[in-house]
């Protein structure tokens, strides 16, 4: 992907554009996570053996570069109180906790031909969104009825209506969150091989995940200020990436 046609906004710009490309949800790449899948996929694309421990721990940095960035980041931008604080970091560990206990036995299972899909995979969420942004993102594509709900909910929120729309902002982070567990669990665990203890296990996790994220982001949004709204208006905004088609895993 080499190309991107902006950001969500409330101009008529955006509007005419709608129906051009394909919108993605992404957030910038950590240095350490991207240096990791740049050696998981070398090693992958050289047919070389990849050790356990850099996939645990490709996978580890993923997870907390997602997590830094959809819950402990907005902390700051928000302005958050001390328990909205507490809130959010209980949500945080508890998805650490739970796909730290999966991880290992996940990757000790993993054969040869599912860790390189795996590397494939995340070397196709990795990438850059245009020239003028050299930052790398981690990018996954949503269909446009979702970017179109968010584009609204923009407009709704900075035109009188930010204390009304939080329902829907709450629906729409947990959307935008679903997709996100799609993209981080769904899709690459159903690129392996596990029989049904590990699959179970596997669901649990995620399911765990799922709910924690929920119940974080329905008890803080649910206690916003007006001018906290704006402020996560803003953060939901610079959440949305508009690009070309991106042909790869990520279109399974």
């Amino acid at each position: 992907m080499n190309s991107s046609t902006g950001i969500l906004g409330s101009d008529t710009s955006f509007l005419e554009s709608f129906d051009v490309g394909v919108w993605y949800v992404g957030f910038p790449a950590q240095e350490k996570y991207e240096a990791l899948v740049k050696e998981y996929t070398a090693l992958a694309h050289e047919k070389s053996t990849i050790p356990n421990d850099l996939i645990r721990d490709t996978l580890s940095a993923f997870m907390d570069n997602a997590l830094n960035h959809y819950f402990v980041m907005p902390l700051d931008t928000l302005q958050a109180t001390e328990t909205h604080r507490k809130i959010v970091m209980i949500g945080v560990n508890t998805i650490k906790k739970a796909v730290g206990a999966v991880l290992p036995k996940v990757v000790a299972k993993m054969a040869a031909d599912d860790r390189v899909k795996l590397a494939q995979y995340m070397d196709v969420m990795l990438t850059q969104v245009g020239e003028a942004n050299p930052q790398s993102m981690v990018i996954y594509p949503i269909e446009d009825t979702m970017a179109d709900s968010a584009r609204q909910i923009l407009q709704r929120g900075r035109n009188g209506e930010a204390l009304a729309i939080k329902g829907d902002l709450q629906q729409l982070l947990i959307s935008v969150n679903e997709e996100a567990m799609k993209a981080y669990f769904d899709i690459p665990f159903r690129m392996m091989s596990f029989g049904p203890i590990m699959s179970k296990l596997i669901t649990m996790t995620a399911d765990a995940t799922r709910a924690a994220t929920q119940v974080v982001i329905k008890k803080v949004v649910s206690g916003l200020k007006e001018e906290e709204v704006f402020r996560i208006l803003d953060y939901v905004e610079a959440l949305f990436i508009k690009g070309p088609p991106h042909s790869g895993p990520l279109e399974s």
